[in-house]
C-alpha cells in the first residue's frame, strides 16, 4: 500500500531479473564458490528490466496498457509481467486492450497476477491472449495454495494457464536508499509473486528459442561448444561436467502465442495434490491449469549431459513452428513503423496497421484454413501436441483454432483426437468412421481458450509409422482489411510445440494458399487485362504457376492456359504476390462471348496443393487492330524497271493471338496500284516506264487472319522514269488520279470488312 512502502514492487523486480549483490561481486572477480546463484536468485537473473510504476502520491495513475506495452516492445522486451489490477471478474476495457495488443503486436506476452481469490480470476488476468499464474506451494508438495483462484473466468475460459511457486517467496527488500545497494531480502506470498516466477520461466523459453536450444524441422545448425557457453560456477553445482558440442538452430524471437505453447508442454500435473481440500486430477483444469512449470520436460538435461559425447547433439526432441516468426527478426522495425505512421494513440496507431504477414514465415488462416503436418513417432515415448493462438478481443465469439492429430492402426482404421478432449491423461481416441472433414468442429466444451493439447501414449502410437496433426481455421473474425493479419484483418497466425516426435515432415497438406482476382468485376466487360493477387505463405521455395480455366458456350468448352506473366514465381515466405495477366485471345473463342466463366489457378511443385479465385463472368469483345501491329517496309521511292522490295511483320501480339496465327504465305496480300498483286512476307516488285518522271503508286497489304478478320495497312511509294519534262498540269492529273485510285482500292477494303464484319471494331494503321 502506498508508493513509499519499498515493498511489492521490489519483490516483484527481485524474482524477474534479480540476483545477489555479493554473488555478482564475485563472479567479476572470477570467484566462482561464492559466484553460484543462491536463495533469492531469479530464474532470468542477468535479463535486462524495464520499470513501469503505476502509483505515485496521488495513488493508482495507470495509463492504458498499450502505452504500457508499447514502451515495452520499444525497448525489445516480449515478457511482461503485471502484478496488479481491479478487484473484478468484469472483461474490463483494459482486458480489452491487452488481448487487442496481443493480437495486433504478437512477440509480445503479458502474464498477469489473477488475484488472491480462491475463486474467480480477477481482470486483467481474464483475457484470451494473456497467461493467468495460478499459485502453487513451493515445500515440494503437488498442492496448490488456497487463495489460488480456482474457478473458470466469469467468461467461460479456463481459470489458469500454469501454475508457479507463489508461497514463501524470497525476493528483493528495499532500504529507501537508491545508492545503498543492501542486501536484504524478504518472503511473500500471492499470485503477485508466482506471477514473475512463471514470467522468469517464460524468459527461459525466450532464451532457448532465440539461441536455437529449441528450433524448427529442417533448419540450418551451428555447432556450439558446451565450454563456450557454460558459466564459470557450473562446476560447483556438478561435478565432472561433460564436454561436447550442441548442435544450435538459427533461432528467432518467439511470438506470445508460441511462448504460451511452450509453457503448456512445460507443465506437469499437480495429480494428487490438494487445492482448498479438493484433491486434483491430471489437468487441464481451472486450478492449475496444464500443471506446475517444469523446464525438465523442455529440455532433459540430464539425458543431454549423457549424450554430450555424441558429435553435435540437438538439445531435445521438442519442435516447434511460429506463423509469426520474422525472416529477418525485424519484428521492433515493424512495430515501430506502424507506432509512427498511424495515429496518434498507440493502440489505434497498431490496430489500424494494414499488415499482410510480409517477413514472416506464416501461415496466416482464415474461416475454414488449414494447416497440416506429418510427424514420425518417437519410439517408445508419449506425443504431446500444444497449439496456442491470439484472439480478437471478442468473449462472446473468439476466434477458433481446432487441434486434430490422426494415425492409422495395422488394420487400416483412421483414429483421431481433438484439442482439449481428455480422458485421465490422455486424449480420447476416436474411430473415424466416416470421411468427416473436420471432426474436431464443436467435438469439445464451448470453453473461449486459446490453448489446446493433444497426448496420445506410446502403447497407443507403436505401430502407427506417421501420424498427422491438422489445425483448422473454425472461425476467425474478419475486419475491414483483405488478407490481412491483426485487428482489422481476416487472418490469424498460430504456434505449435510438439513433443515426441522423431521427425517432422513440414506441409503433408498444405491448403492455406489464397488467392483472388482483382480485376475484372463480376459482370464487366473485359478487354484483355485482369489482375491476380494471392498468398502463398507454405509454399516458400516453391516455384508456381498461375494459369486461367474459362468456361463459355454450352459448358463443355472448358480450356486451361498458362498465363506467362505469372509462370514461375519464386515465393519467399508467406508474402503478397500480385501480377498482371494478359488473356491470349484464341482464334475458336466466338468474338462476342457472354457470360464467359473465369477462374485463376495457381499451382505449385512438390507437396504444394493448388488453390483458386472465385469464377465470375463477364462480356468479352474482340481486341482492335493496333494490337496486330503491322509493321511495313516499303520505300519512300524507286527507279522505273528496278527490282523493289517489300516486307510486312504482323507481331505475334494479344489481338494477333486473338484472331489467330498467320501460318501461311496465302494470307498476306499485296496490291502495287498498278494492277499487279502478289503474296507473301517478302516480297519484290518491278514498276514499268511511265510518260512522266514521277508517279505515286499505293501499295496496301491485307493480311487474312484464321478467325475471320482481315487487316490492311498502306503507302506511297514514288517511282521515277527516265522522261523529259512534262506541263505541271499534266502530271498533277497523274498524281491525282493514282492517288484517287490508291483511296479507292482502301475504301474498298474496309467496305468488304464492315459488310462481313458488322459489329467488329474497325481501325485503319
Amino acid at each position: 500500500p502506498g508508493d513509499e512502502d519499498y515493498r511489492h514492487g521490489t519483490h516483484v523486480a527481485g524474482s524477474l531479473v534479480c540476483r545477489h549483490v555479493n554473488e555478482t561481486a564475485a563472479e567479476e572477480l572470477g570467484d566462482w564458490l561464492n559466484a553460484t546463484p543462491g536463495g533469492g536468485a531469479s530464474l532470468s537473473h542477468g535479463a535486462r528490466l524495464l520499470l513501469q510504476d503505476l502509483v505515485n502520491d496521488e495513488g493508482w495513475v495507470v495509463p492504458g496498457p498499450g502505452e504500457l506495452l508499447w514502451e515495452a516492445t520499444d525497448h525489445g522486451a516480449v515478457i511482461h509481467s503485471d502484478s496488479w489490477g481491479d478487484d473484478t471478474t468484469a472483461y474490463t476495457l483494459r482486458t480489452h486492450d491487452f488481448d487487442a495488443w496481443a493480437m495486433q503486436v504478437p512477440w509480445s506476452l503479458a502474464l498477469i497476477a489473477p488475484g488472491n481469490t480462491g475463486g474467480e480470476v480477477l481482470e486483467p488476468a481474464n483475457g484470451l491472449n494473456v497467461v493467468s499464474v495460478g499459485v502453487a506451494t513451493k515445500d515440494g508438495s503437488s498442492n496448490m495454495w488456497s487463495a489460488s483462484p480456482k474457478d473458470a473466468t466469469a467468461q467461460g475460459r479456463q481459470g489458469v494457464l500454469v501454475a508457479a511457486p507463489g508461497t514463501s517467496v524470497l525476493s528483493a527488500r528495499a532500504d529507501d536508499q537508491h545508492e545503498s545497494w543492501n542486501d536484504g531480502m524478504r518472503s511473500s506470498s500471492g499470485s503477485s509473486m508466482a506471477t514473475p516466477q512463471a514470467a522468469a520461466f517464460a524468459a527461459l523459453l525466450q532464451q532457448l528459442v532465440e539461441e536455437g536450444w529449441v528450433g524448427g524441422t529442417s533448419e540450418p545448425r551451428v555447432n556450439v561448444s558446451t565450454a563456450d557457453i557454460r558459466p564459470g560456477w557450473a562446476g560447483q553445482l556438478q561435478a565432472n561436467l561433460s564436454e561436447g558440442n550442441l548442435s544450435l538452430a538459427e533461432g528467432f524471437t518467439p511470438s506470445g502465442s508460441l511462448l504460451r505453447a511452450l509453457m503448456a508442454l512445460s507443465a506437469e500435473p499437480l495429480e494428487g495434490g490438494t487445492h482448498g481440500g479438493v484433491v486434483l486430477g491430471v489437468g487441464p483444469d481451472d486450478s492449475q491449469g496444464w500443471g506446475r512449470l517444469n523446464l525438465s520436460r523442455i529440455i532433459d538435461f540430464d539425458a543431454l549431459e549423457d549424450r554430450l559425447g555424441d558429435n553435435a547433439s540437438k538439445p531435445t526432441d521438442v519442435w516447434i513452428h511460429d506463423s509469426y516468426r520474422m525472416v529477418n527478426n525485424s519484428w521492433q522495425d515493424l512495430v515501430s513503423g506502424w507506432v509512427s505512421s498511424g495515429p496518434d494513440n498507440v493502440s489505434d496507431a497498431v490496430a489500424t496497421a494494414n499488415w499482410r504477414g510480409m517477413g514472416a514465415v506464416g501461415p496466416f488462416l482464415g474461416t475454414g484454413g488449414v494447416d497440416a503436418w506429418g510427424v514420425t513417432p518417437e519410439p517408445g515415448e508419449d506425443l504431446d501436441v500444444m497449439l496456442a493462438w491470439p484472439s480478437r478481443p471478442n468473449p462472446e465469439l473468439p476466434d477458433r483454432l481446432a487441434l486434430l492429430v490422426m494415425y492409422f492402426d495395422d488394420n487400416g482404421v483412421k483414429h483421431y483426437s481433438c484439442g482439449n478432449d481428455f480422458d485421465g491423461y490422455y486424449s480420447v481416441i476416436h474411430e473415424l468412421e466416416e470421411n468427416l472433414e473436420n471432426p474436431c468442429f464443436n467435438a469439445t466444451s464451448e470453453r473461449m481458450d486459446t490453448v489446446t493439447g493433444v497426448r496420445m501414449s506410446a502403447d497407443m502410437l507403436v505401430n502407427a509409422s506417421v501420424i498427422s496433426i491438422f489445425v483448422f481455421a473454425e472461425h476467425v473474425s474478419v475486419g475491414n482489411g483483405t488478407l490481412t493479419v491483426g485487428m482489422d484483418g481476416d487472418r490469424i497466425g498460430f504456434s505449435v510445440a510438439i513433443r515426441g516426435g522423431a521427425g517432422v515432415l513440414v506441409g503433408e497438406n498444405n491448403h492455406s494458399m489464397m488467392v483472388r482476382v482483382l480485376s475484372p468485376n463480376d459482370g464487366d466487360e473485359l478487354t484483355d487485362v485482369i489482375e491476380v493477387e494471392f498468398i502463398a505463405g507454405d509454399t516458400a521455395g516453391y516455384p508456381l504457376v498461375a494459369s486461367l480455366a474459362a468456361n463459355w458456350g454450352d459448358g463443355n468448352n472448358f480450356r486451361f492456359g498458362d498465363l506467362d506473366e505469372c509462370r514461375s514465381i519464386a515465393v519467399v515466405l508467406w508474402e503478397v504476390n500480385r501480377c498482371t495477366v494478359h488473356l491470349r485471345y484464341a482464334s475458336h473463342i466466338p468474338e462476342h462471348i457472354d457470360n464467359m466463366s473465369l477462374r485463376v489457378l495457381v499451382a505449385g511443385f512438390g507437396e504444394v496443393d493448388a488453390a483458386e479465385s472465385g469464377g465470375f463472368s463477364f462480356s468479352r469483345t474482340p481486341p482492335e487492330c493496333p494490337l496486330c501491329n503491322i509493321e511495313l517496309e516499303i520505300p519512300e521511292s524507286a527507279k522505273a524497271g528496278e527490282n523493289v522490295g517489300f516486307r510486312v511483320m504482323a507481331d505475334d501480339t494479344l489481338g494477333a493471338q486473338f484472331w489467330g496465327d498467320v501460318d501461311s504465305h496465302g494470307n498476306i496480300t499485296w496490291s502495287f496500284g498498278d494492277g499487279e498483286s502478289a503474296t507473301g512476307t517478302f516480297v519484290d516488285h518491278e514498276f514499268s516506264e511511265a510518260d512522266v518522271a514521277e508517279k505515286p503508286y499505293g501499295v496496301t497489304v491485307c493480311i487474312e487472319y484464321p478467325g475471320g478478320a482481315t487487316f490492311c495497312d498502306g503507302a506511297v511509294i514514288m517511282i521515277e522514269s527516265d522522261v523529259g519534262p512534262i506541263t505541271p498540269e499534266v502530271s498533277g492529273w497523274a498524281v491525282e488520279g493514282s492517288v484517287l485510285v490508291f483511296l479507292l482500292v482502301v475504301f474498298l477494303v474496309i467496305m468488304v470488312m464492315v459488310a462481313r464484319y458488322p459489329n467488329r471494331p474497325r481501325l485503319w494503321v
